[in-house]
Order: structure tokens, then C-alpha cells, then sequence
């Protein structure tokens, strides 16, 4: 009898340590549960306040973002930009003529010839090294004319790099 109620006790008390290590893992699982809906409800409340921010931000900052905007061109500025080129040109002493455009994903390449002198030339090429674009010279070729004074040209191949095929507007 001392053995089947030991048996039975020891029985027991397994089933009551089971029961209690099962229960355990119940409130365990919900506990991470509710963690888990907890951060979620939190990021989802501070990217709400962080996307509020941002708007506040863009909102008081709207000259610093026409000024970023004006650095690209994209495909409906694309006949200011190269009109820009032809300013700069005129305004150098320099005759410019331009080959059609290559427009790839996120560049533009430009082909152009410009004629004038060494100086007038060199200026322009300053000139345009000196907008507020992202451009690289991909070649840039001068000759001068046979007779003494003659003007020289300029064989000159260059990439808009800050250019948007699809232009996005916030």
C-alpha cells in the first residue's frame, strides 16, 4: 500500500509539474505575442511621427528643395537645359552646335561642336564646368585652324549625370 501510494504521489506530482511546465509555455507564447504586437503598435506610431516630421521638414525647407530639384534635369527641362548650353555658349563668343541627345536609364550623353577662340573656348568649357549640374567630360578634343588667328574647335563629348529619365515629383 506505501508503494502505490508513493507510486501514486510521485505520479502526481509529475502530472502537476507537466500541467504547470505546459501552462508555463502558454503564457510564455502569449507573452511574446503581446511583446511582439506591442513593438509593432510602437513602430507604427513613430513612423506616423517620423513621416509627420519629414512633411514639417520638407514644409520649412521648400527653397533648399527647389534648389536640390533645380541640379536635375529631367526629360520635361531637358530643352531649358540645353538652351542653358547655348546661353553659355553665346555668352562666351563661342558657336555651338549640338548632335541629338543619347538619353540612357539615369544619364544624358551630349556630342557637341563649339567653335571660337582658344580663349573663348577654354572660358565656355570653364563655364560649364561650372554648373550646377553633374556633368563629366567624356572627351574633349581641340584643334586649331591652319592660318595664324584662325579660331579653334572643340570636339566635346559630355554626360549629364544628374539627369531623371522618369522625373518624380513630391
Amino acid at each position: 500500500m506505501k508503494t502505490r501510494l508513493a507510486i501514486f504521489l510521485w505520479l502526481l506530482n509529475a502530472l502537476l509539474l507537466a500541467g504547470s511546465l505546459f501552462f508555463v509555455y502558454l503564457i510564455r507564447r502569449d507573452a511574446e505575442t503581446a511583446i511582439g504586437v506591442r513593438t509593432e503598435q510602437y513602430l507604427a506610431a513613430r513612423a506616423g511621427a517620423d513621416l509627420v516630421n519629414w512633411q514639417q521638414a520638407l514644409t520649412a525647407n521648400q527653397s533648399e528643395l527647389a534648389k536640390v530639384r533645380s541640379a536635375f534635369v529631367s526629360r520635361e527641362s531637358l530643352i531649358q537645359f540645353i538652351e542653358e548650353l547655348e546661353t553659355v555658349a553665346r555668352e562666351s563668343g563661342v558657336d555651338l552646335t549640338l548632335d541629338e541627345p543619347v538619353i540612357e536609364s539615369n544619364s544624358l550623353t551630349l556630342s557637341m561642336k563649339a567653335v571660337g577662340s582658344f580663349a573663348k573656348v577654354y572660358r565656355w568649357l570653364e563655364r560649364l564646368e561650372n554648373l550646377p549640374y553633374r556633368l563629366t567630360f567624356e572627351r574633349i578634343n581641340l584643334s586649331a585652324g591652319l592660318n595664324a588667328g584662325a579660331d579653334w574647335s572643340g570636339d566635346i563629348s559630355l554626360v549629364l549625370g544628374s539627369f531623371l529619365a522618369d522625373h518624380v515629383q513630391n
